[in-house]
């Protein structure tokens, strides 16, 4: 036992000597550990959204409010011009051209298509900004077609995914 002492003592001392050796076993790690743990990698990026309308009808307008009263991410309302020179200056990921007759009738015979600009030079935000609309519209949509029609049952569905000529292009849905 006493020889196991005397041996990790000795070890200890040789440790201590070597100054390299402290400080990347002792020091180094805690820097690394400052430097990443004062990054913010868990905070997602912020997603800006502009919204244009021009002449909205009454349902339309109900969507708009929807839109804003959301919450979820900030939402920029004005004309198409301001709101594509702001996607064009990065401040915003996506803008959504939302026609005047968007919440027609339900036994309208053409959908009505909601136009979204992305920002193509940063993806990644373009996709979550498409992705955060379409879920927004649907959800607006059942909102208003739960409001026409009254009690409403939904039922889970496979959703597929578009090919061909279903799809109608990106940015469009």
């Amino acid at each position: 036992m006493y020889c196991t002492y005397q041996l990790t003592i000795a070890s200890i001392k040789m440790f201590l000597r070597n100054r390299q050796a402290v400080f990347f076993s002792l020091f180094m790690p805690l820097i690394i550990l400052f430097i990443f743990g004062s990054l913010d990698f868990d905070k997602p990026h912020g997603m800006h959204v502009g919204l244009v309308t021009h002449r909205p009808s009454p349902g339309t307008a109900q969507f708009v409010r929807a839109v804003r009263s959301a919450g979820t991410i900030p939402v920029e309302v004005g004309t198409l011009e301001s709101e594509l020179a702001k996607l064009d200056g990065g401040r915003l990921n996506a803008v959504l051209d939302v026609p005047d007759n968007l919440l027609s009738p339900l036994n309208a015979a053409d959908p009505v298509q909601l136009t979204v600009y992305v920002n193509a030079g940063r993806p990644i935000e373009a996709q979550m900004a498409m992705s955060f609309i379409n879920q927004l519209a649907d959800h607006v949509s059942l909102q208003v077609l739960y409001q026409r029609v009254g009690d409403l049952v939904c039922h889970p569905f496979l959703h597929l995914r578009p090919t061909g000529e279903d799809f109608d292009g990106p940015g469009q849905f």
